[in-house]
């Protein structure tokens, strides 16, 4: 089961320090989703697959990438960002900053007589 790591992260103060930090987890092999880097509040929240990498290879690669982390809480994250709904309709999660698609599908459906003089 993948694992959400919410981090507390000391040096941040731009966006671009967001940016690096993030650009750094997602070339990380087992870093599956980024749901924020807020340099403001100095937090990040990740989703890894513990089966290709660990909490220690998390804070590695943010400590080389110029900044001090530690890891507040871990826990087990499902993803249920992805599911069917009433109607058909499919709602997916995306990280911040990451591009849209959206496609719809539709039927419909119709009853009624085929008129063959001027009123049809």
């Amino acid at each position: 089961m993948d694992k959400m790591l919410d981090l507390k992260i000391e040096g941040m103060h731009c966006q671009s320090c967001e940016k690096i930090i993030s650009e750094d987890l997602m070339d990380t092999k087992g870093v599956k989703m980024i749901h924020h880097i807020d340099a403001k509040s100095g937090t990040a929240m990740l989703v890894i697959d513990p089966a290709k990498v660990n909490s220690k290879t998390i804070l590695e690669t943010i400590k080389k990438s110029g900044y001090k982390a530690k890891i507040v809480k871990e826990t087990d994250y499902e993803d249920e960002t992805e599911k069917e709904k009433p109607g058909n309709v499919i709602t997916k999660i995306t990280p911040k900053g990451s591009p849209l698609r959206i496609t719809l599908n539709s039927k419909v459906y119709a009853e009624g007589k085929v008129l063959e003089n001027e009123k049809g």
